[in-house]
């Protein structure tokens, strides 16, 4: 085993040397490269669970986790489990061409709301639902939104803005898909002459502002860790995780096991929580 050992690379970016163990008494190589669960290795949901909860203290008890070969992956199965072809998915005027990509391919049309400084506005989403046209196809049942740091307008909405969206999701039965890749690279506004922006507070997410389960989070490493990594997690209630991962189970069958370790190895045994 090679000892933890920092050295510089000569551009100022410190790099790490590490081995992972064949055989241990915790997560290693022999269990990397073998086949696994669908939901994810057990050594790392149990780290991702315990984040979660951490971060986000979700609103209800029974909570799932379970791991994605990427957001866009869940994105595309989460449109298959609540709509159905013609149907109307409700987001922000600019949004994530993945996701508009994802929903065509399965049948689905995006309807764009309008946005200002922090992101959706909640006037548009109410306005838009009572005053849907039947002729376009079923009142939407799905609100996609980039809550953070917005694709691409950079908007993040605020506590209270999440808050009076969630009420209307209530009020009208809606499923919040919230895809927040760029939730860890928050910052405050840059001041001159200040070397680093002060990171900014913490903001509610939908799953910790939502006691009904009807918020699906998707959580991805993409943005801040590797892109090729795809080893993400959805956290929802447990109907729509079984839901998940049953769709997993006949597409992707598992997520890839050297990714699920080199994730478990840094986030568990250096980074932390």
């Amino acid at each position: 085993m090679i000892p933890h050992s920092p050295s510089s690379s000569g551009t100022g970016v410190e790099a790490a040397e590490s081995t992972i163990t064949k055989y241990s008494d915790t997560y290693n190589l022999s269990n990397g490269l073998n086949y696994g669960p669908t939901v994810g290795s057990p050594s790392l949901i149990q780290f991702l669970t315990e984040h979660v909860d951490i971060m986000h203290h979700p609103s209800y008890a029974d909570w799932s986790l379970s791991l994605t070969s990427g957001s866009t992956a869940a994105l595309e199965i989460a449109f298959r489990i609540f709509s159905n072809k013609g149907d109307t998915v409700l987001a922000e005027r600019f949004t994530y061409p993945g996701a508009i990509e994802g929903a065509t391919l399965v049948g689905l049309r995006f309807e764009g709301l309008e946005l200002d400084g922090e992101g959706l506005r909640p006037e548009a989403l109410r306005r838009v639902l009572r005053e849907w046209d039947s002729s376009q196809g079923p009142t939407p049942r799905v609100l996609y939104t980039v809550p953070t740091g917005h694709n691409p307008t950079g908007a993040s909405q605020s506590t209270e803005r999440r808050r009076a969206i969630y009420d209307i999701a209530e009020e009208h039965d809606l499923i919040i898909i919230e895809d927040d890749p760029y939730y860890f690279l928050r910052m405050g506004a840059y001041q001159p002459g200040q070397e680093r922006p002060a990171q900014t507070s913490d903001l509610s997410s939908y799953l910790s502002l939502d006691p009904s389960g009807r918020a699906v989070r998707l959580d991805s490493v993409s943005k801040i860790l590797a892109p090729a990594l795809r080893a993400d997690w959805v956290t929802a209630n447990p109907r729509i995780a079984e839901k998940l991962i049953a769709y997993q189970e006949i597409r992707t069958v598992e997520i890839n096991g050297l990714s699920q370790l080199t994730l478990w190895s840094l986030l568990e045994q250096t980074w932390g929580h």
